[in-house]
C-alpha cells in the first residue's frame, strides 16, 4: 500500500535526521535537516489514510487527500522562508537542539505534533469502531476483516503520544526525562516496525479474492440499523412489498432446506449469488423485514444447528468445537460469545442441561 510505504519510508528518513544530528552532520547543511524534521507531520495523516484505504479501497489522488498534509507544507514553506530571511537562525537553532536544549520553535512544532497526532489517532479509532460493525452487513464471520490489528497498533500509537506528551511537559520545566526523547524515539520504532510488519501480513486478506467482493458490497451499502425502517438507501432499490415479500419467504426456505449457514466463510454476496438476486435487494429483505443485519441472522441460524445437534444422542460423543465447526462457526470465541448471547447459556451449561432430559 502507497500510504504504508509512505509512512515506513519517511520515518526511516526522520531516523537518519536523529543519527545524523546525534554525530555531528547536520551543521554543514542545516536546512535539508530541518525540512526533514517535518516529516513527522505526514506520519499521523498517512497513519489515518492508510486505515482508511484498508476500509474503502480507492485510487489516491492529491485532490482529495492534499488537505491532510496542510501543517506539513506550511511548515517546509515556513522553513524556507526562514532559511532565506534569517539563515543563521537555523544554524542556532541546530546547536541548541545538540547541547539538549529546544529553542521555542522547537515547542511550537512539538505541540503541533501532539495537537495533529491526537486528531488523527481519534479520528482512525472512530473510523475502525465504525468499520466493525458495518462489516457485520456483508459478513457471517467478519473477525478477519474487521482490522483488530490495526486498531491495536492504533492504540500502541496513542501510547507513543502520551509519551511524548509527558517527556515534552518534562522537558519545558527543565527535566531532560531520556536524553533528548530517546523514549518516545524507541516507542516510535516500535510502533513503526509494527504497522509495517503486521500490515504486510494482515493486509493481504482485506484485499484477497474471497473479501474484495464482500468489500465492494459494503462499499456500495450505507448501512442501515436493524429496526429503523427502510432506510434512505432502500427508497430507490425497486423492491416493493409484495416482490420483498417472496424474497424473504425464498431466503428463509433457503436456509431451512439448503443450510448455507454452514459455510463458514458465507458473505452477503455469496447469498445473494445462491438465490439469484443482488446483494442489495437481500440486504433491505434482511434489515427492514427480518429486522437484523446479515451478521446476526446467520449466526442464529448456527446457533439453532448447535442447540439441535448438542440435544441429539447420536452426537454426545462430539465436541463442543465440533458442533461448532460443523454449524458454521470458525472460531471458539465468537462461538461461545454468540450462543451465550442467545441462550443466556454456555454451551457446555446447554448440553449438561440437555442431558439430563
Amino acid at each position: 500500500n502507497r500510504f504504508l510505504g509512505a509512512m515506513t519510508g519517511l520515518y526511516a528518513v526522520i531516523l537518519f535526521y536523529l543519527f545524523a544530528g546525534e554525530q555531528g552532520l547536520l551543521e554543514p547543511h542545516p536546512l535539508p535537516m530541518v525540512l526533514i524534521m517535518g516529516s513527522a507531520l505526514c506520519i499521523a495523516p498517512l497513519h489515518f489514510l492508510y486505515a482508511r484505504s484498508l476500509i474503502r479501497p480507492e485510487k489516491p489522488s492529491l485532490r482529495k487527500y492534499g488537505f491532510h498534509f496542510t501543517p506539513f507544507f506550511l511548515f517546509e514553506a515556513g522553513q524556507f522562508l526562514i532559511a532565506i530571511r534569517h539563515p543563521d537562525r537555523l544554524s542556532t537553532r541546530l546547536e541548541r537542539m545538540a547541547s539538549g536544549g529546544l529553542t521555542p520553535e522547537d515547542s511550537v512544532f512539538n505541540w503541533l505534533i501532539l495537537i495533529q497526532g491526537g486528531i488523527y489517532l481519534f479520528l482512525t479509532l472512530r473510523l475502525l469502531r465504525a468499520h466493525s460493525r458495518r462489516v457485520e452487513a456483508v459478513f457471517s464471520s467478519p473477525a478477519r476483516v474487521r482490522l483488530t490489528w490495526l486498531r491495536n497498533v492504533t492504540r500502541f500509537a496513542c501510547l507513543v503520544l502520551f509519551a511524548f506528551l509527558v517527556e515534552n511537559l518534562f522537558f519545558l520545566s527543565g527535566i531532560n526525562l531520556t536524553d533528548y526523547f530517546t523514549l518516545t524515539s524507541t516507542l516510535t520504532a516500535v510502533y513503526i516496525f509494527a504497522i509495517g510488519y503486521l500490515g504486510l501480513l494482515r493486509a493481504e486478506i482485506v484485499i484477497a479474492p474471497e473479501t474484495a467482493g464482500p468489500m465492494q458490497t459494503l462499499a456500495e451499502l450505507d448501512s442501515t440499523e436493524p429496526g429503523r425502517g427502510r432506510g434512505e438507501k432502500y427508497i430507490k432499490s425497486g423492491l416493493g412489498p409484495d416482490r420483498a415479500a417472496a424474497l424473504e419467504a425464498k431466503l428463509l426456505h433457503f436456509m431451512e432446506t439448503d443450510t448455507p449457514y454452514r459455510d463458514s466463510d458465507l458473505t452477503l454476496t455469496r447469498l445473494a449469488s445462491r438465490l439469484s438476486v443482488s446483494p442489495h435487494n437481500l440486504s433491505e429483505v434482511i434489515n427492514t423485514r427480518l429486522n437484523r443485519n446479515f451478521f446476526d441472522f446467520v449466526n442464529e441460524y448456527r446457533v439453532e444447528q448447535v442447540k439441535r445437534d448438542l440435544t441429539d444422542p447420536k452426537k454426545r460423543n462430539l465436541t463442543l468445537l465440533a458442533v461448532a465447526f460443523d454449524a458454521g462457526f470458525n472460531s471458539k470465541i465468537s462461538f461461545n460469545t454468540l450462543f451465550k448471547k442467545q441462550t443466556g447459556l454456555t454451551p457446555s451449561e446447554f448440553r449438561r442441561k440437555a442431558l439430563r432430559f
